[in-house]
């Protein structure tokens, strides 16, 4: 099997295990904090830029991680755990509603959040 194909099928498990996560993560908010706003996908994606910066963080230390694992990790659960194609729908489902303030909050808090965990962790991880 070529390391191409062998990459592949990583981004593809890591891929599967993030979007299984990620649908977990949000039913289980959703729950809890009710649906009259998007908190469980505002959770997830602030959650997965936070583990982002932390495995970029790691990168960055020098550690080394292999092709495989390392585009399993990133590409694969990362990408199929945060949902900003979810966030583009519930701003529209919002506007939609006529909840202009709410969607332009959800945004801005999806946005401030999700880079201010990714800096903060990318930094912790590098300093340890």
């Amino acid at each position: 099997m070529s390391a191409a194909t062998i990459d592949i099928i990583c981004v593809a498990l890591g891929g599967a295990a993030g979007s299984a996560a990620r649908y977990a993560v949000s039913r289980m908010i959703g729950q809890h904090a009710g649906s009259g706003f998007p908190w469980g996908t505002l959770a997830v994606n602030v959650a997965g830029c936070a583990i982002l910066g932390i495995l970029c963080g790691i990168i960055a230390r020098g550690v080394q991680i292999p092709t495989p694992v390392r585009l399993m990790l990133t590409v694969g659960f990362c990408g199929g755990f945060t949902t900003f194609s979810t966030f583009a729908g519930d701003n529209i489902m919002l506007m939609s509603a006529g909840r202009i303030a709410a969607s332009a909050c959800y945004a801005a808090l999806s946005l401030a959040l999700g880079l201010t965990a990714f800096f903060a962790a990318q930094r912790l991880a590098a300093a340890i």
